[in-house]
């Protein structure tokens, strides 16, 4: 729609009175940017398909990506645009997305988890190591929800939300993101919700 100014939505939009006159002008994020709407306070959720440019556009007004590989891998998306969002410095979080876009496994209920997103964006850039992957889920996340000190890490002054698996120490960042099953324990503000047993 933005980029070329056809397809369903932007006739759809059209025969609907709305003036498509931002149409044709470039990318979906470039857009954005004209907006002023590309800040450091902008989630660009997903972000599966970028014009040449846009990678450098995005960090260079600091928005943070947040990224479903299960939910990228349902829809059969052509590969996420990781290295050209990491090479030109993007903050890349990883998240879960719906339980309408994960494939359900030996026949179980499909469940929103976390570690399976930490695994599947494994599968999918093994080059990329264990402890950059949980990076992904505790310190980019906080810094994202500007809660950076505050969130995704054990530190004075910090919130104490955490949880508790078991990990082979020697090697421990590989253990946590192929953790299976439950969490051990789980600590909210300071406070046991599923205390150690």
């Amino acid at each position: 729609m933005f980029m070329h100014a056809q397809g369903d939505m932007h006739d759809w939009l059209k025969r609907n009175e709305r003036s498509n006159s931002d149409c044709g002008l470039g990318s979906p994020v470039q857009h954005l940017d004209r907006c002023g709407a590309l800040t450091a306070s902008l989630l660009a959720i997903h972000a599966n398909w970028l014009a040449p440019g846009d990678a450098d556009l995005l960090a260079r007004r600091g928005a943070h990506i947040v990224h479903c590989p299960r939910s990228h891998a349902y829809f059969r998306h052509a590969a996420f645009p990781f290295e050209a969002l990491t090479t030109a410095g993007a903050s890349i979080s990883l998240a879960t997305d719906s339980l309408a876009s994960v494939f359900k496994v030996n026949k179980r209920p499909p469940e929103l988890n976390l570690f399976e997103e930490m695994r599947e964006f494994g599968r999918r850039f093994p080059s990329v190591s264990p402890e950059a992957i949980l990076k992904m889920v505790t310190l980019n996340p906080a810094a994202a929800l500007g809660a950076k000190g505050r969130l995704g890490e054990l530190r004075v002054g910090g919130r104490a939300d955490l949880i508790a698996v078991p990990a082979a120490r020697r090697d421990l960042f590989n253990s946590l993101i192929n953790h299976p099953g439950q969490v051990a324990a789980s600590m909210i503000d300071g406070r046991w919700i599923l205390p150690p047993s």
